[in-house]
């Protein structure tokens, strides 16, 4: 059997090496998943015992009303923190005995049949089911920055929604699911909290006690959510990745 061969003239050839080349990477970027990376994330106040800046201050200066845990030490990825696959801030807490501390004693009073909250305050865990995320938004737009927290330029202070959400479970054994809601576009007259680059690699995200933030709850197969009410909610979260 005659084997019968093909001539590629040497130029055709170089031609097609180089293309191959520069296509490559192009398809495999096309294909590839964007990834989360490691963060750590520090409360500026731990657990429960966190004193006012100034008790004698009127009006006085509230506590913060959303705290780290008795390890008074940072969030690390083996926590549940990270940059997300979208650039924003997240925080799922892992089985790992991590929780977060919430003071709903600012704001809303309970408000009986009405509303599910019964506590003036909270800590929640794992089993909580406890997801703390942030949503940059950017200022020349108005809409959600396409990089999270990295689209932010060092030094700049940008504004970003922020849901906490964590589930309890109510009086009958019924699951009920909340959410603190910093987001006027859909959970009015809630304010935004405010996030600032430092650095390339480190951010502050931080709400006063002149920001109010909404607190609804879901539950028993309702449609749409349940009005909890306003409540002040300061705090101060550093963020960092390697």
């Amino acid at each position: 059997m005659q084997v019968r061969r093909i001539h590629i003239p040497p130029m055709t050839l170089i031609f097609g090496l180089l293309l191959a080349a520069l296509t490559a990477p192009v398809a495999a970027q096309k294909g590839g998943k964007p990834t989360s990376k490691p963060a750590t994330g520090l409360f500026r106040c731990p657990g429960t015992d966190c004193p006012t800046a100034d008790p004698t201050a009127l009006p006085p200066i509230l506590t913060d009303a959303i705290q780290g845990d008795q390890f008074a030490s940072p969030f690390l990825a083996a926590d549940g923190a990270s940059i997300d696959t979208v650039g924003e801030f997240s925080l799922r807490l892992l089985p790992n005995e991590r929780s977060l501390f919430l003071d709903f004693s600012n704001g809303s009073p309970l408000c009986g049949a009405a509303c599910r909250r019964s506590f003036a305050n909270i800590a929640i865990d794992y089993g909580n089911v406890a997801f703390f995320h942030t949503n940059v938004i950017d200022p020349a737009t108005g809409g959600e920055a396409g990089n999270g927290l990295l689209s932010i330029p060092v030094g700049a202070t940008w504004r970003s929604r922020l849901k906490l959400a964590f589930d309890t479970v109510g009086p009958n054994g019924e699951r009920i699911q909340w959410a603190v809601r910093f987001n006027p576009r859909d959970y009015y007259p809630s304010d935004h909290i405010s996030i600032f680059r430092s650095s390339l690699t480190t951010w502050e995200i931080f709400a006063t006690d002149a920001e109010r933030a909404m607190l609804v709850s879901v539950c028993c197969r309702q449609r749409g959510y349940t009005n909890e009410g306003l409540y002040a909610m300061p705090f101060r979260l550093h963020v960092s990745t390697p």
